[in-house]
């Protein structure tokens, strides 16, 4: 457990997992047993800030595994639309799986190449870094 989380009560927790799950400030409040006012008062609060903060990026890394794990899936579905034979596969939308097969391949691409670039960066001496 991080020290921002060490930090809160066990209602401010609580209001983190009801700040993710519900809809609106004012649900989550309500889940929590606190009034919107005080939810509101803790989110102005840097150790409440950092632990929701953390919470919300530990949420979406789950979200993204999830989909990292079926990107193969859908890269065959898209391939499979884009060659599609079926008479009912229009033009469109074989054009839109291209593209988005495209637009995905050069980001991928740009994802390298900046990493490429941070670590040609990294291998500079510090006075070359500094000089430009």
């Amino acid at each position: 457990m991080t020290k921002a989380k060490l930090d809160l009560t066990s209602n401010q927790r609580r209001a983190i997992v009801y700040l993710i799950q519900e809809d609106t400030i004012t649900d989550a409040a309500e889940a929590t047993g606190v009034t919107r006012q005080t939810l509101h008062t803790w989110l102005q609060r840097p150790e409440f800030q950092a632990a929701y903060r953390a919470a919300k990026r530990e949420v979406y890394g789950h979200a993204i595994t999830k989909l990292q794990k079926h990107a193969s899936k859908a890269a065959d579905v898209l391939y499979d639309l884009m060659v599609s034979k079926d008479e009912n596969v229009s033009a469109g939308v074989k054009l839109g799986a291209a593209r988005t097969i495209l637009d995905l391949a050069a980001g991928a691409s740009m994802d390298d190449l900046a990493a490429e670039v941070e670590e040609l960066r990294n291998a500079l001496p510090e006075a070359s870094r500094t000089a430009n």
